[in-house]
């Protein structure tokens, strides 16, 4: 590429996205692209001559995923809080760069070294794959033909889902790094986005590069030929899985667009991404597990759910799970958390408070149609009323994160509630089952237990009791503290 060509190049992406521009000038000089390629190339062939090409795509393979998961996340988040270091990040929030501009600059500006490594370790994974011989694979001369054609056919979807967990992880990874390094200046705000971007990533796109690899081949006797999503939408198909790894990434993207677009805004905004994304991944679930479910035909789940039914439990599950995930993640402020507790409002409520009000949305569901189907040998209590008891452990849960959050826990505060959550969710159950309390026949780990099932039904309605009284406590306790907030806003009581 002659200078005429690259100036024009950069003065196309000076109109198109200037901070971009700014972050790849930064990054990727010419001397670091071409060390990151001469050191890709220098390991690949060392392992291709120790241990041949299944070994080199196994490499690639891995690799690549400790970029996607591992090395991006880190390089994002680590530029955000550089540039808050060096005090440059209030200068771009003040430009006229848009939220698509501040999203993508920031995505792929940082990460241009990480790209080329990563996209090298895709190269070899390929090359490993369609180089392998079949006697490198050890197996039998009779399985070697068709072990290496379903690997190779299996490449390109398998290349394609960690694509799209690379992308998710990197807006994940700067939604986060934004969010939480406008609310928090402390140097700990760098370590603890990459650790939740990380784990996120993994918690939430990991499952669905599971089964997809779980998936039986065409043909076998395991074949998922009938499973549909929803009814309607094929499961056995590779553009079904393509598909969803797309929409994680949307999902994804979402978050990062809506923390771009409040961050230059200057004010809090509606976090109407916590429905799309807490929504889109549960229904995505709640599908898979309607055609897992309509296909295999359980006696035993169909005893007690239909698949139907059990799409509503997974919803319900999906939300409950995704509450706790986005309250760890999306911390809030000290100031933030007690404005709200002192003037509860729609706009400013924490992203988590809708996801619990869309769990409650999917337990009324679930109730409601639990009245009308055939319940067998087991009760409608038995069936139906754990998702009471466990909105009520949500509740008390998330209620604990945000009572922390608006106390004087500055260091770490997530892991003062996590500490509560494990000791009131697993800790004194797993005690009292260990001592085998009980009181009158009733065992009192069902007192902290939302799942119960099989249980009798005074059994279970002193459980949701239990649970809701919990939940109680909590919630009067943040009232209680919100009124205190606001007479010590109005000066009332003071001198």
């Amino acid at each position: 590429m002659n200078r005429t060509t690259r100036k024009a190049v950069a003065e196309l992406l000076a109109r198109l996205n200037p901070e971009l521009l700014r972050g790849w000038r930064a990054e990727a000089t010419p001397l670091r692209l071409a060390i990151a390629l001469l050191l890709s190339a220098g390991v690949a062939w060392c392992i291709q001559l120790a241990w041949g090409w299944s070994a080199f795509g196994g490499a690639g393979a891995a690799a690549f995923a400790i970029f996607s998961f591992v090395v991006t996340p880190i390089r994002i988040v680590g530029a955000i809080a550089e540039e808050h270091a060096r005090h440059t990040w209030q200068r771009q929030r003040m430009s006229a760069l848009s939220p698509v501009q501040m999203m993508l600059g920031k995505a792929f500006g940082a990460t241009g070294l990480t790209d080329l490594a990563a996209l090298c370790a895709l190269i070899f994974w390929g090359m490993g794959v369609y180089l392998t011989e079949g006697a490198a694979l050890g197996l039998p001369v009779e399985q070697l033909a068709e072990a290496l054609a379903h690997r190779r056919a299996a490449f390109p979807l398998d290349a394609w889902l960690m694509i799209c967990a690379n992308l998710f992880a990197r807006f994940l990874a700067l939604a986060l790094a934004i969010r939480n390094c406008d609310r928090d200046r402390s140097k700990a705000v760098r370590g603890r986005s990459s650790v939740i971007a990380i784990q996120l990533s993994l918690l939430l796109f990991g499952p669905l590069a599971v089964l997809q690899m779980a998936r039986p081949p065409a043909g076998t006797d395991k074949d998922w030929s009938e499973a549909l999503w929803f009814g309607f939408l094929p499961m056995d198909h590779d553009a079904f899985w393509a598909l969803s790894g797309l929409a994680f990434v949307a999902f994804a993207a979402c978050w990062c667009w809506c923390a771009a677009r409040e961050t230059l805004s200057g004010g809090r905004l509606f976090a109407f991404e916590a429905v799309v994304v807490s929504l889109g991944v549960g229904l995505w679930w709640a599908g898979t597990a309607y055609g897992a479910l309509d296909t295999a035909g359980s006696a035993l789940l169909e005893t007690a759910y239909s698949p139907a039914r059990l799409t509503t439990a997974t919803l319900l599950l999906a939300l409950a799970v995704t509450a706790y995930l986005w309250g760890v993640a999306e911390r809030a402020d000290r100031r933030s958390a007690r404005e709200f507790l002192a003037a509860p409002s729609l706009r400013n409520a924490p992203a988590w408070l809708l996801i619990v009000a869309l769990a409650t949305a999917a337990a009324a569901v679930h109730l409601v149609s639990g009245a009308f189907y055939e319940s067998g040998e087991y009760g409608y209590f038995q069936l139906n009323f754990w998702v009471v008891s466990l909105l009520g452990f949500v509740v008390r849960d998330l209620g604990i994160l945000f009572l922390v959050l608006s106390g004087r826990v500055k260091r770490w505060p997530e892991l003062v509630a996590l500490a509560s959550w494990l000791v009131l969710g697993i800790f004194v159950p797993s005690a009292l089952v260990g001592a085998g309390a009980s009181a009158g026949g009733f065992d009192l780990h069902l007192l902290f237990s939302p799942v119960a099932l099989q249980e009798p039904t005074v059994n279970l309605v002193i459980g949701v009791v239990s649970a809701w009284l919990q939940a109680a406590l909590v919630v009067m306790w943040l009232v209680r503290r919100g009124q205190l907030d606001r007479k010590s806003k109005h000066g009332i009581g003071n001198p």
